[in-house]
């Protein structure tokens, strides 16, 4: 990412959505060129899972209309449940790393912690982009479409607020 682009604390709480231990999201609203667009932060576990689903419907349907090998083959690659064990994996290994260096002296080797560290950045770094489920997209025609996910470039966020419950009047 750009230091002089990166906004800090939006990373932080894009970060909670993708947690090794705990994951939270939280509602927000950004502003992209004439879009308003409102979601749940969420991380990439459950848009490549959803992803996974959609693309492997539309290649099972094509094997069934069509008696497609080829694309009954590809139905099972992008199986959502091969995204959600290769996300557990992903999320098995961060809570071990982060156990580990827990449990790790300062005075013990810092190079397999400086190892874990880079292993956890590898594994829990952030891509570029914001990922919002449940989002409800206004664009200049003033009607809101509601979608599962929405993919949006973080340098392209010209303005973010976080949502806020609504008080009572009394």
């Amino acid at each position: 990412m750009d230091p002089e682009r990166d906004d800090h604390v939006l990373n932080v709480l894009r970060s909670f959505a993708s947690g090794a231990e705990l994951s939270v999201g939280l509602g927000i609203t950004v502003l992209c060129g004439p879009a308003r667009i409102q979601g749940m932060i969420a991380g990439t576990d459950a848009y490549t899972e959803h992803l996974g689903e959609v693309v492997s419907r539309a290649f099972r349907e094509r094997a069934n209309a069509d008696d497609d090998e080829r694309a009954a083959h590809l139905a099972e690659v992008y199986a959502k449940d091969r995204y959600v064990a290769t996300n557990e994996r992903r999320r098995a290994r961060r809570r071990a790393i982060a156990e580990r260096l827990r449990a790790v002296n300062l005075s013990e080797d810092t190079a397999d912690v400086a190892d874990l560290e880079a292993e956890e950045q590898h594994l829990g770094g952030l891509t570029p982009i914001l990922i919002l489920r449940d989002a409800r997209v206004w664009g200049p025609g003033g009607d809101a479409d509601t979608v599962p996910f929405v993919r949006i470039p973080v340098a392209a966020i010209s303005a973010w607020w976080l949502e806020t419950p609504q008080r009572g009047s009394g």
